[in-house]
């Protein structure tokens, strides 16, 4: 199993905006091991994860959002940003989507 990148489990409650045929993904993956798995998720489905690295995507054209709950005995969150998406942050990005 992946090494931990939160010490306590997360719970994902997921709900799809526009269209009934509208869903999101849900990459789980850890950046220790070479691991990874994705799911599809619709509206009031949810999801527990112990461990891993957990970004949320969607379909352009279709909305969603979800509620992100933990549980466990140390609840602290550890945000990293991985390197190959370090761009995002940059200056010359935020001027061109202003």
């Amino acid at each position: 199993m992946p090494h931990n990148n939160h010490q306590f489990s997360v719970v994902y409650g997921f709900r799809c905006l526009g269209p009934v045929q509208g869903f999101c993904m849900q990459r789980v993956y850890a950046t220790t091991v070479r691991w990874t798995r994705a799911w599809r998720f619709t509206t009031k489905s949810s999801y527990k994860s112990p461990w891993g690295n957990l970004p949320v995507a969607n379909i352009a054209g279709y909305g969603s959002y979800y509620l992100k709950v933990m549980a466990g005995p140390t609840r602290k969150w550890l945000f990293t940003l991985e390197g190959d998406h370090q761009w995002i942050n940059e200056e010359q990005y935020a001027r061109k989507h202003q």
